[in-house]
């Protein structure tokens, strides 16, 4: 009223008929917006009002921008801004995709021309007031407070009973609120890093940000699950969109707490802060246990996967949804909400999928939008179940064509692949083996049998039921990604337990014509490794397993693959921050002499890559610093290995299609890969796990050995792993899912060995 009254003074908006205030607000912010957009074949009809039009033109000459219109008015009233955003922005469609388009702009790309913009620039760069004032109203007169405080006591048992209602979530009053605060929010994440998030408390403090993922909690699940019909209409849409790409957002820093020893600071303010402690615990991102229940039972059946119609639905819970949304260049994936029923991802058959019902349908968007609402053991079950269906079908189509083609089969069923390798080439020959004749899937997909030879050219005796696949697999990994073939460079050197990291290398063109077949090739040894569920050495860098999961780096994920020159860049930030000292101070960024531009260097030779147009002639000041770190990292993370990165791609999702494994942020996939080296060995799992053949677990000798294996070291117990399974880690859930199932044989005496 007070805006309106100021506006008002010349133009008698305060007369009779002269208008409600929201219509005077909205007629104003979309004048600012067709001045700032030069559009004014947008501008929207407010009823023909010309006291209006006078008030809204006075108000007009009050601000100068719309980012300044909105931002104060948020703090002013909060209440009437979600109103008007309601009102005006949803007339919008940009608003409903995109929302992290301004990563484009920071790489240089051409502004975007959405209405939105202006609104999200308002909340994400106008400091930090409009959205803790936006943020206070949601939970003061909104309503949500009252829920969101009952989640977060010590006590909470995380009921659904405790969930805010639907009704309240979807309502006029909370909806454009939420909307506007969510997609505010993670507009400002992507130029946040995670110094200014967890150190500076930056957009939000730490308490907030806790409470913001409970919100995120309840509304989701007033949207995906409790009320299946919440998804009818484009603001709900829209809502469900911006509060799942915030949730990604927000445990994608959660999984970065896991390395927080690569930033002191960090790693300090951990210590300090018990809440961000609980930021990083799985037990503040699920939903509760009877919704968990629910949808895995529904993929998860008691002995496994049992027919081809069960196989089939249990991949069409992960099937590319039609209509979805491409994903934007924010680095995560747009919802497909409302895109309608899936087909089946990995269809053998060819044919269509078959009618799903309402629950189906929100299983699968839980799945593809939001799996972080589920327990990472939860998840690993799904993704195994997955893997065992799609088995499933495409053995029964090898059956259908192996008589007609003749394609080997073994005993099961299944396509053979046969592979002769020496042991000291074990890389060649399986790059030879497997690389010629049919390249495609199929050969992976079916059993490898695998022959060794030995130095003297002869054949190892011995029958494959899964330990020779097992060693072959553990020996053609270490050399795939040894760094002296080139392909793979070791990273995170400086702090020693992460130097064993992996990532392309960018200069592997220069040693090998072939190289991005080998890359090709490393991607189909990792996949099939993962489809048997044979677990490998390698340990991949972060940012590596960003691009299995087609999410782009950002600045934070610089520090695992080169730490000097993230801190380099940190500094520079916090110079600019400074304004290189103020007043007529020399620029402390602009004396360093830098330009947009930086250098690469192949075996000794330099030469320096443009960041930008003509970039080696502009130079690095504090106005464009965090541009250029920016860009810095964009090219370094993104662009320097993407050929690389792309052909390892290829090859991986012959086996691993790309939904399935985005259910897992990048540590977790590390631990689908090599399992859990950060815990004890569970003995006592085991013990339970192990079938004996000629002993029994209660004869002297076999207590003995297990006596044994208790008393040594970490490191003796991993490297008693490693010589029963090939890998020193154990498996995620636990020893019964290990097959061939560890056994402990007595040897007869006529076959022991000569001392």
């Amino acid at each position: 009223n007070r805006n309106r009254k100021a506006a008002g003074g010349g133009g008698g908006a305060d007369a009779e008929g002269g208008g409600e205030p929201a219509s005077l607000l909205e007629a104003a912010f979309i004048a600012i917006l067709t001045r700032e957009r030069g559009d004014a074949a947008r501008r929207l009809d407010v009823g023909g009002n010309a006291d209006v039009r006078r008030a809204a033109a006075a108000l007009l000459a009050c601000v100068t921008s719309s980012e300044q219109l909105l931002a104060a008015l948020l703090v002013e009233d909060a209440g009437l801004a979600c109103g008007v955003f309601a009102r005006v922005v949803l007339l919008d469609a940009s608003l409903l995709r995109n929302l992290g388009g301004a990563i484009d702009h920071w790489a240089g790309a051409a502004e975007a021309t959405d209405y939105a913009a202006p609104v999200l620039k308002a909340l994400a760069f106008g400091g930090s007031a409009a959205l803790l004032a936006l943020w206070e109203h949601l939970m003061g007169a909104a309503g949500l407070g009252a829920y969101a405080e009952k989640l977060a006591a010590p006590d909470a048992g995380n009921a659904e009973r405790d969930y805010a209602p639907a009704a309240l979530v979807t309502s006029p009053a909370v909806l454009p609120g939420l909307l506007l605060y969510f997609a505010g929010l993670s507009h400002a994440l992507i130029a946040t890093d995670d110094e200014d998030f967890f150190v500076a408390g930056k957009p939000v403090p730490p308490a907030v940000a806790l409470r913001t993922v409970l919100v995120l909690k309840m509304v989701l699940h007033a949207l995906l699950w409790a009320n299946t019909g919440a998804l009818r209409r484009p603001p709900e849409i829209a809502l469900a969109l911006a509060a799942s790409r915030l949730l990604r957002q927000l445990r994608e820093r959660s999984s970065r707490l896991k390395f927080s020893r690569f930033d002191a600071d960090l790693a300090l303010r951990l210590e300090r802060d018990a809440g961000f402690k609980s930021f990083a615990s799985e037990d503040l991102w699920v939903w509760p246990r009877t919704t968990i229940n629910c949808i895995t039972a529904a993929l998860v059946p008691d002995g496994g996967v049992q027919s081809l119609d069960q196989a089939e639905h249990v991949l069409a819970a992960l099937a590319p949804a039609r209509g979805a949304a491409a994903r934007g260049a924010a680095g995560g994936e747009d919802a497909s909400f409302g895109g309608g029923s899936a087909a089946g991802a990995m269809d053998i058959t060819d044919k269509a999928a078959p009618p799903r019902s309402e629950s189906d349908e929100r299983i699968s968007r839980v799945l593809r939008d939001v799996p972080d609402l589920l327990p990472f053991k939860s998840r690993v079950a799904i993704f195994e179940r997955l893997i065992e269906a799609d088995k499933a079908m495409f053995g029964a189509a090898q059956l259908q064509s192996a008589a007609f083609f003749g394609m080997p089969l073994d005993s099961r069923g299944a396509q053979l692949s046969r592979i002769r390798v020496r042991r000291g080439s074990v890389f060649e020959d399986s790059f030879q083996g497997l690389s010629s004749g049919d390249t495609g899937a199929r050969p992976l997909r079916g059993r490898i049998q695998v022959t060794f030879v030995n130095e003297h050219g002869m054949e190892e005796a011995g029958i494959d039921g899964g330990g020779l696949l097992k060693e072959w697999m553990d020996a053609v990994c270490k050399d795939v990604f040894d760094p002296q073939y080139g392909f793979f460079v070791t990273t995170g050197a400086e702090d020693g337990e992460a130097g064993n990291q992996v990532s392309p290398s960018y200069a592997s063109g220069v040693l090998s014509s072939e190289h991005l077949e080998g890359f090709r090739f490393a991607g189909r040894i990792l996949g099939k490794a993962l489809y048997e569920g044979i677990l490998v050495e390698p340990q991949l860098s972060p940012p590596f397993i960003n691009k299995l999961l087609g999410r782009y780096n950002h600045v934070d994920d610089l520090k695992f693959l080169d730490q000097a020159l993230h801190r380099g860049l940190m500094s520079m930030k916090r110079m600019a921050r400074d304004k290189g000292g103020g007043g007529d101070a020399v620029d402390a960024v602009e004396a360093l002499g830098m330009y947009f531009q930086i250098d690469v260097e192949t075996f000794g030779a330099r030469h320096s890559v443009d960041l930008m147009p003509n970039g080696s002639d502009v130079p690095v000041t504090s106005a464009n610093a965090l541009r250029y770190i920016y860009l810095v990292s964009h090219f370094k993370l993104n662009m320097l290995t993407r050929a690389q990165s792309e052909a390892f791609l290829r090859g991986f999702r012959e086996l691993i299609p790309e939904t399935w494994l985005r259910m897992f942020n990048a540590p977790e996939v590390q631990l689908l890969i090599g399992g859990d080296g950060y815990r004890p060995l569970d003995i006592e799992d085991l013990k339970a796990n192990v079938n004996y053949h000629g002993f029994h677990q209660s004869q002297p000798y076999v207590q003995a050995f297990w006596r044994t294996i208790e008393e040594l070291s970490p490191q003796e117990q991993a490297d008693f792993l490693r010589f029963i399974t090939s890998c020193s880690r154990q498996p995620l859930l636990g020893f019964r899912s290990i097959y061939p199932k560890i056994a402990i044989h007595m040897v007869p005496e006529e076959v022991k060995p000569e001392p």
